[in-house]
Order: C-alpha cells, then structure tokens, then sequence
C-alpha cells in the first residue's frame, strides 16, 4: 500500500502539492443577517408618516395582513385606487431617501455613489410627473 501511493505520487504529483479546499460549511450568518435586515425595515416602515405607512404596510402584507390591491387600500383610506397608488409611489420615494434609509442600505450593500444617484433619478422623474399634472 505504501509503495502504491509512492507510485501514485509520482504519476500525479500535483495532487500532493494542491491542497483539497474545505467544504462550505452553511452559512449560520445569513439567519442572523436576515434577522438584521428585517429589523432595519421594520424600523424605517414605522418612521413613515401617515397615511404612507398604511399603504406600504396594505400593499405589502406586512405585520401578518395579506396584501391588498390599491382599491381596496383606497377604499379603506377613502381615497380613489389612483391616489392610492400615488400614495405608494411617495412612500416608496421617501423609504429609499437616503436620509433615511442609511441603515437598511448599509446592510443590503446598497450605499454606493452610483445607487444615491439612481435614487435622485428616480425622484426627479417623480417630481417632473407630478409637476405634468397640475
């Protein structure tokens, strides 16, 4: 057996000098990380003003609800599904303001130049829409 694994050493000596990485182990973080992530949103959901925080918390089936469609979130804030949806589109907006999202977006890896710009692409786009419809 010995001289075997002589001989195998010979023929192949790379396998000898190459060490055989270590299995991944699961990753026993990524629990915790989420756990992370989901306190960081639930915190910045309920720095929301109202009636923001109620057409995020609806339309997404946070805090155990389902999710509603915009009718029904206008129905129950006495709203038209139109404002509704105008509602999510500014709660949306405010969520990703960096101002207030600097927490979430540190753990999401989310914090980079190119991502605050896309953030102020997206609200001037917001903002010329809205401005089209008066």
């Amino acid at each position: 057996a010995v001289w075997r694994a002589v001989a195998q050493a010979r023929t192949h000596p790379q396998e000898l000098l190459t060490p055989h990485p270590p299995q991944e182990a699961p990753d026993l973080d990524e629990g915790a990380e989420r756990a992370l992530i989901r306190e960081a949103l639930r915190r910045l959901v309920a720095r929301l003003p109202r009636p923001l925080d109620y057409v995020i918390v609806a339309r997404y089936g946070l805090h155990g609800r389902p999710p509603q469609t915009f009718a029904a979130i206008g129905r129950a804030l006495g709203l038209s599904r139109e404002r509704a949806r105008q509602l999510h589109v500014e709660a949306l907006l405010w969520l990703a303001h960096p101002a207030h999202s600097l927490a979430l977006r540190k753990l999401l890896d989310k914090n980079t130049v190119a991502d605050y710009q896309a953030y102020l692409a997206r609200l001037r786009r917001w903002l010329r829409a809205r401005r089209g419809a008066r």
